[in-house]
């Protein structure tokens, strides 16, 4: 028994084996899964088209993944730990990595959409289509996925040290606050290099 421990520790990190995946950690993120889910996926989706027609998900969808990613990972600890697992990177449990795909999908889908209205409705122009394409996956799918998360968490290490305390399960407002600005921005930018650059 001991050799197979021993053979064990010398393995690279990555051979390791790992514990089994747990199906979710707590009754509160299936809470803040269900919570996110109606807010996010279907009461703001049903105002926009009720108060700006269908069209609004053209910019809302793709960018749905920014709301679980700033929730989730610039601002965990906050709100009872409810979003922890909404949009989790890590994927520790099944249900982040159900949710996490689920959201992506919607945000790729609403991509799908742009993409279909401005080759085919707005300027009916491939090439226009095509390169708003590549801006969004970059600006709203590729780039903030760990971004987001980093800043959030950085913000609430700056305030730990300027206020002389442990970071531990505080701040999770700031960093929520400071991860929500950036995210606003990249949709900013993005939304300027499809309006006006391309």
């Amino acid at each position: 028994m001991t050799s197979l421990k021993v053979a064990v520790d010398k393995l690279p990190v990555h051979e390791k084996l790992k514990p089994p995946m747990k199906l979710f950690h707590s009754r509160e993120s299936i809470y803040g899964i269900f919570v996110w889910f109606t807010i996010f996926a279907l009461i703001v989706p049903y105002f926009l088209i009720r108060w700006f027609g269908t069209t609004s998900m053209i910019r809302y969808l793709p960018v749905i993944d920014l709301f679980a990613n700033v929730l989730t990972n610039a601002g965990n600890n906050t709100f009872h730990n409810f979003f922890n697992d909404v949009y989790d990177v890590n994927a520790n449990a099944y249900i982040d990595y159900v949710t996490m795909n689920v959201i992506n999908v919607i945000a790729l889908a609403g991509v799908a959409i742009t993409i279909l209205y401005e080759t085919t409705v707005n300027k009916k122009n491939m090439r226009r289509g095509m390169v708003i394409a590549i801006a969004m996956f970059i600006m709203t799918y590729t780039l903030p996925t760990r971004t987001i998360g980093l800043v959030g968490q950085g913000a609430r290490r700056w305030m730990a040290r300027m206020r002389g305390t442990e970071v531990g399960n505080n701040y999770g407002w700031f960093g929520m606050l400071v991860a929500g600005i950036f995210a606003f921005i990249l949709v900013m930018i993005e939304f300027t290099i499809i309006t006006y650059l391309i």
